[in-house]
């Protein structure tokens, strides 16, 4: 994020010290606020900052700062309860209606009687775009693509992954017909297990909370074990009035402050999100890094250019020169590798994530389609990492189309084995007959399954270990604020132990 973006939310966060504006967002929510409430919060949470400065001697000017920050920030810790709450409402709408589209399409394959269905579980938001769905299908326009043109309101307003899938598969049923309850079961199951993902991540965030709030609150009290034992001596107290202990205890809860708004806002955001969501700038650079010949010749360049520097350090017996230009010519030999060893990671990990979104597209497309066609029609909407590689692929088959090697070449250079795998599992399929296809199929719906369940658990902890760092760094804090203060102590000792007679 750049600097003018970051002041442009700053300034925006700043009208929400208006009530009327705090009040109007929060309605946009679907919640209600009253200023009442508004003002009862807002002294709570000024009894606790004037005790907190009062209990480490603060001078009022600090606390007035430390009240006046935590003023400017209040109204978005108030705004980013309701968007928690508001989050989790999103979520429980689209669990509740891609599990009653899928219960009562199963029982009759028609779109507008599982929407008919749907629609009375539901309420708020998610009615009002069923309503638009249906009456899109109720009274066509003009557009070639009805239910795609129908349903797309509730997608672009949810942007959930899953409900896209949902609907491209219910449209080909609905157009095209052919046997669909194997596979809506395990469309079904897979829901069912995001949503126990997803459901087990919202308490360990939670949790996470707790636990900085916690360390937050231990640390405040580790830091007051010096407080008090400078408070407690008439010779020390003095120490607490300096300017060194003021400002640096000042910062410290200055620091504490922004950790918990730090906290709220990493564990604030939506569940629903939205795979394709890609970098393709960064992913392209990435391929460039990751590709590109070794150079040779730059490493030489440097080495050659700094190695009479370096004699010349070792002439004068200046260690400053030697161990610089030493680590000038280490870098210039250990950068590039390990720049493309980075790129190569960034690169893998994005194709872990995104291969099995692309998968179960296609595992639904074979329903109606063959294999090529249906790597084919996916072109258009697949990832931006693997779109190069599918290229490849089709161009592969068209040269062979019969031989398993454009299969196994597929994505070879990443060396995975799971997507090695699955596309030996793609080209199986060219060679079997219908009955066999159907269970194939599944099958490749079912490993695939395993390999999203596995990336978005991944992906989860990885989320949760970025964000419990934050449970560290108040005891660090304190422990520092701790010795600086016993710095003073012993400097005080020290003064006055100097200016003893004789």
């Amino acid at each position: 994020m750049t600097l003018s973006n970051s002041l442009r939310r700053s300034l925006r966060g700043l009208r929400y010290m208006k009530f009327t504006n705090l009040k109007k967002e929060i309605h946009g929510y679907g919640y209600s606020y009253s200023f009442k409430k508004y003002l009862f919060t807002l002294f709570l949470s000024f009894v606790g900052i004037l005790s907190a400065g009062r209990f480490f001697h603060l001078k009022p000017s600090y606390i007035t700062a430390l009240g006046f920050i935590y003023l400017c920030f209040f109204p978005m810790i108030i705004i980013r309860q309701f968007q928690y709450l508001y989050e989790q409402q999103r979520f429980r709408d689209v669990v509740n209606y891609l599990e009653q589209m899928i219960y009562s399409f199963k029982k009759q394959p028609k779109i507008i009687v599982a929407l008919g269905e749907t629609k009375q579980l539901c309420e708020g938001r998610i009615l009002q775009l069923i309503n638009e769905a249906e009456d899109s299908i109720s009274h066509p326009g003009t557009e070639d693509d009805l239910y795609p043109h129908a349903l797309s309101c509730i997608e672009q307003e949810y942007r959930c992954d899953r409900m896209k899938m949902l609907h491209d598969y219910l449209v080909k049923v609905e157009n095209l017909g052919g046997q669909y309850q194997n596979t809506l079961n395990i469309i079904l199951d897979d829901v069912k297990e995001w949503t126990e993902r997803t459901y087990l991540f919202q308490k360990e965030r939670k949790s996470m909370k707790f636990k900085i709030v916690l360390s937050l609150a231990a640390s405040l009290g580790v830091a007051g074990t010096t407080v008090m034992m400078l408070a407690s001596d008439e010779t020390l107290e003095k120490v607490l009035d300096g300017e060194i202990y003021q400002l640096v205890t000042f910062l410290l809860l200055f620091v504490f402050l922004m950790l918990f708004l730090g906290a709220q806002k990493l564990l604030t955001g939506t569940w629903l999100k939205d795979t394709m969501d890609e970098n393709h700038k960064q992913i392209e650079k990435d391929f460039r890094k990751m590709r590109e010949e070794k150079d040779g010749k730059q490493p030489w360049i440097i080495t050659a250019v700094s190695f009479p520097i370096l004699l010349l350090g070792f002439d004068w017996q200046n260690l400053y020169i030697i161990g610089a230009v030493a680590a000038l010519i280490m870098s210039a030999w250990a950068t590039p590798s390990l720049k493309k060893k980075n790129a190569q990671r960034r690169i893998i990990k994005e194709v872990k994530r995104k291969f099995p979104y692309w998968l179960r597209g296609i595992a639904l497309s074979l329903q109606t389609e063959n294999v090529y066609v249906a790597i084919k029609d996916s072109l258009q909407d697949a990832p931006y990492v693997l779109k190069e590689q599918i290229e490849k692929l089709l161009r592969d088959i068209d040269e062979e189309p019969d031989s398993i090697l454009p299969y196994q070449d597929f994505l070879s250079e990443f060396d995975l084995p799971e997507i090695q795998s699955a596309a030996r599992m793609l080209y199986s399929l060219t060679n079997c007959g219908k009955n066999d296809s159907e269970a194939q199929i599944n099958t490749l719906i079912h490993r695939n399954n395993v390999l999203m369940d596995k990336a978005e658990w991944l992906q989860n902890e990885n989320d949760i270990a970025g964000i419990g760092v934050l449970t560290f760094v108040p005891m660090i804090l304190a422990t520092l604020k701790m010795i600086m203060d016993l710095g003073l102590i012993f400097g005080s000792f020290f003064t006055l132990w100097s200016n003893l007679p004789g």
